[in-house]
């Protein structure tokens, strides 16, 4: 073999060796996991689990933030979904259409996973639609499931609606 073969056949690997590793760090579960809860005068409270990762670079990304930080209500990746949440994540009641409002983060399971609160008041007793297109604009294959009462739905690209009685 020639030095400039071996260089060439070098390259390859570092290369081949520095897409494999890199794609291995990145989980291939693109979904989001949701509780939600109505009380009874009417709040509704969405719990929804993103991975950490894909929330961080989701919010850089499209907020063109420096550092993401999701610490508090108040700090800039929180405001950043928060902006997000407002059209991606809506309930329709009567035609009227309601954001949910982050009240709590928190990270969890070794600071993989971010915990974010959040709540819309409805009319209680009432049927409502909710839209859930949360990373659809990322993955395509993103998946949100919502857990409420007994029964669970999976939002995806084709089905981003949900009634609920």
């Amino acid at each position: 073999m020639t030095t400039k073969q071996i260089i060439s056949y070098a390259s390859l690997v570092i290369v081949l060796w520095m897409m494999f590793s890199s794609f291995s760090k990145a989980h291939p579960l693109k979904m989001t996991f949701s509780k939600m809860t109505m009380a009874k005068d009417g709040t509704l409270t969405l719990t929804t689990k993103f991975f950490l990762d894909d929330i961080t670079q989701q919010m850089q990304t499209k907020y063109r933030l420096k550092y993401a930080d999701f610490s508090t209500p108040e700090s800039n990746g929180t405001k950043a979904l928060q902006t997000y949440m407002n059209t991606n994540l809506l309930v329709i009641q009567e035609e009227i259409k309601s954001v949910f409002h982050v009240e709590a983060v928190q990270k969890a399971e070794d600071n993989l996973v971010l915990v974010v609160i959040s709540s819309v008041h409805l009319k209680k007793k009432q049927p409502f639609i909710m839209t859930n297109s949360l990373f659809f604009d990322v993955f395509p294959n993103q998946i949100n499931s919502v857990r409420y009462k007994n029964s669970q739905t999976r939002f995806r690209l084709r089905e981003k609606s949900y009634r609920y009685e």
